[in-house]
């Protein structure tokens, strides 16, 4: 918690040196509605994306040693890949967004807000979890990072489905950051890494949603599953 707000003012200079030192024409960063949302009203909608998708992230952060544990009991790493490939490809053949680590389809997912209901949003979530869980639990190479962000952007997007007034820019960046905070509990990592894909009229979502699930993970302290669970 000490490092909580530090951490928070090293995420906004990171940002402002990304913006010196990245080039323009990189091809990373989504493209965003604008927002068209009173202040006040916006940090309204950025604590509700973020509790979105700090509930996400801790969703994932203590399945994850329960599916390397499941995974274990599998005889032979061989049979694990292929069940872990099996799970993988039904989630897939529902929604083909969850073949992908999430970075790309990131942008599809916020282009498509206006059209996924709430049960389009929460199965997407469910599957990526699903799937990501899968990947990890049987050693398929990859990570948390993307899938996170990816699952946190879809459980915010909720919001927009309930409210069509929500702004989807907004939720999206404060869903990412806090699902990814929540599984890595590194808020300045989390924040520096986002940065390289959110434009910065968004800085303010992205700094809430690290803030939120930060002091989340804090306050769960011991019963999350610590770091080392979350590596092979």
């Amino acid at each position: 918690m000490r490092l909580l707000g530090p951490g928070l003012v090293a995420a906004a200079a990171g940002f402002v040196a990304l913006l010196v030192v990245l080039p323009r024409d990189e091809g990373l960063r989504y493209e965003l509605p604008p927002v068209d949302t009173a202040p006040l009203a916006v940090l309204g909608w950025d604590l509700l994306g973020a509790a979105l998708g700090t509930a996400t992230g801790l969703a994932l952060l203590v399945a994850i040693p329960r599916a390397r544990h499941l995974a274990g009991r599998v005889p032979s790493p061989v049979l694990q890949a292929t069940v872990g490939g099996l799970v993988l490809g039904v989630c897939a053949t529902v929604q083909p967004w969850v073949l992908f680590s999430g970075e790309r389809t990131g942008q599809d997912l916020v282009d498509a807000a206006g059209r996924l209901g709430a049960g389009s949003l929460l199965l997407l979530v469910v599957l990526n979890l699903v799937a990501t869980l899968a990947c990890i639990g049987t050693g398929w190479v990859g990570g948390q990072i993307f899938p996170a962000a990816f699952s946190g952007m879809a459980a915010a997007l909720l919001a927009h489905a309930a409210f069509t007034g929500a702004p989807v820019a907004s939720l999206a960046a404060a869903g990412a950051a806090a699902c990814t905070t929540a599984v890595l509990r590194r808020p300045l990592a989390s924040a520096l890494i986002l940065l390289l894909f959110f434009p910065p009229d968004v800085l303010p979502g992205l700094l809430v949603g690290v803030g939120v699930a930060a002091v989340a993970a804090a306050a769960l302290g011991s019963r999350l599953p610590p770091r080392a669970a979350l590596v092979h």
